[in-house]
C-alpha cells in the first residue's frame, strides 16, 4: 500500500483545514494536552499532526527547554503548520 493517495487527498485539503476545526475541537485539544501532564524539558512526538492544531499546546506544555516534533503524510499540512505554529 502506498501513502500517495492519502497525501494526495490531505494535500488539496491544507489550505482550507483550519477553517473547519471548531473552537470546541480546540478546547479539547488544551485539555487533552493538559491532561497529559507534561512538563518542561519533556519531548513529544506529535504523529499525524496535520496542521498542528496540537503543536502549540504541546509547546507551551514543555517550555522552555522541551521539543516537540510533528509529523505527518501530508507536506502541504506540514507546511501550514510551520506558517501557523511558526
Amino acid at each position: 500500500m502506498t501513502a500517495a493517495p492519502h497525501r494526495h487527498y490531505f494535500d488539496q485539503l491544507a489550505p482550507t483545514w483550519n477553517h473547519r476545526v471548531t473552537e470546541e475541537a480546540r478546547a479539547a485539544v488544551r485539555a487533552l494536552v493538559q491532561g497529559l501532564n507534561l512538563g518542561r524539558g519533556d519531548r513529544v512526538l506529535d504523529l499525524g499532526s496535520g496542521t498542528g492544531i496540537a503543536v502549540a499546546p504541546l509547546r507551551d506544555a514543555v517550555a522552555p527547554t522541551g521539543l516537540v516534533v510533528a509529523l505527518d503524510v501530508s507536506g502541504e499540512m506540514i507546511r501550514q503548520a510551520r506558517r501557523d505554529c511558526g
